[in-house]
């Protein structure tokens, strides 16, 4: 969600526009996941319904993209002796700035919303005000996914922003450990694919309550086998294999995408924590890699200029959509469900453009200006 392939700095290598423009089909996705499901007409298919209830695969295809962005723009050195371009701390306030400011912006969006649904439903002001405190320390820390049942205390879809903080967080210290690791990347990325699915294997296996499913769902360590395949891609990407990846991507996309859509036509059922966490990871990277080396048209159409701005503006989109949606129901035009989501969803994406332009990157690049004269 959060990461930005054209603005994310050191700026040395050429961003990858189609991958910004794919961003924005997966964040649309989850947003349709969350509420297009009872727009849909009676008469839907069910292929197309089960397409829309698993939209919420977008967010692992983001852990994915966000280590391939990450090991892309900031990976140096030669084989076997990669280091991140940057200090740690450089690296830590930059992505802060990216991540902050919009998250902020949406929290604030939430908070009447949050405050309203506490009154009305604790037993007393006290007990609601207590809540809210501890909801608002926990989700303004970014630690709310780390706790089971919190991720949804304040902005439900900020539990994968807090993922991602952790991602930050280790990333210095895992991209050169990869990167100096002499075993086989495939080996290493069916050892990530497998470290992503075992706790939720053990779930389905063994079963559990709510809280359970929570802690397989949001916990971090959990994701973070994703997000370093990702890692691995990028190096896959930029290894001595690229031309022949090249000569191949075509089938490789389309093969992808074929697994893809043969998942999500079907009910996850029990399957649905193995989804959630990274089933579908392999068939993500191969669509990443493909669009990323360039397929004839589709790559060119999400680099157009505005596929990339409604990409650029996907973290916007993805992290306001709970606050606007609660705000679009308090309009309740009496539109039919599908036109009222269609035109909530049209909104949303202006929405998204507009708090990108004049709240993301200002404040990108106010805090950024920051930094430098701190430096200097």
């Amino acid at each position: 969600m959060s990461e930005d392939v054209r603005l994310t700095p050191p700026p040395k290598r050429a961003p990858i526009d189609a991958l910004t423009g794919l961003r924005f089909l997966a964040a649309s996705w989850v947003v349709l996941y969350h509420y297009a499901g009872a727009a849909l007409p009676s008469g839907t298919p069910a292929g197309l319904r089960n397409a829309v209830g698993h939209g919420y695969v977008g967010v692992n295809f983001f852990y994915l993209l966000s280590g391939f962005i990450l090991a892309y723009n900031y990976a140096e050195g030669a084989p076997g002796a990669v280091r991140m371009r940057g200090t740690k701390r450089a690296f830590w306030k930059n992505r802060l700035s990216r991540i902050y400011p919009m998250y902020l912006a949406a929290w604030l969006l939430a908070a009447p919303f949050v405050v309203a649904h506490r009154f009305a439903t604790d037993a007393s002001s006290f007990v609601a005000l207590a809540k809210l405190g501890v909801a608002a320390l926990v989700s303004l820390g970014l630690v709310q996914a780390w706790l089971p049942g919190a991720n949804a205390w304040w902005n439900p879809p900020g539990w994968s922003i807090s993922v991602e903080a952790f991602f930050y967080a280790v990333f210095p210290w895992v991209l050169p450990r990869i990167a100096a690791s002499r075993r086989s990347r495939v080996v290493l990325g069916l050892a990530a694919w497998g470290g992503s699915l075992v706790v939720p294997a053990l779930y389905v296996a063994r079963g559990g309550g709510e809280l359970a499913l929570a802690a397989v769902k949001y916990e971090p360590l959990l994701h973070l086998p994703t997000f370093l395949l990702g890692i691995l891609l990028a190096e896959v990407f930029d290894s001595k294999h690229k031309p022949l990846l090249a000569r191949c991507r075509v089938p490789l996309g389309i093969a992808a995408l074929l697994a893809v859509v043969v998942c999500v036509r079907v009910p996850a059922g029990f399957a649905y924590p193995l989804i959630h966490n990274g089933l579908l990871s392999p068939a993500f990277g191969g669509i990443l890699l493909a669009v990323a080396l360039g397929i004839p048209l589709l790559s060119p159409l999400l680099a157009s200029r505005g596929a990339v701005l409604l990409g650029e503006a996907s973290y916007a989109l993805y992290i306001l959509q709970a606050p606007l949606w609660l705000t679009w129901r308090k309009v309740a035009l009496g539109l039919t469900p599908g036109i009222d989501f269609a035109v909530f969803f049209v909104m949303l994406c202006l929405a998204s453009v507009g708090a990108h332009r004049f709240i993301e990157v200002p404040a990108q690049r106010w805090l950024r200006r920051r930094e430098l004269h701190l430096v200097e």
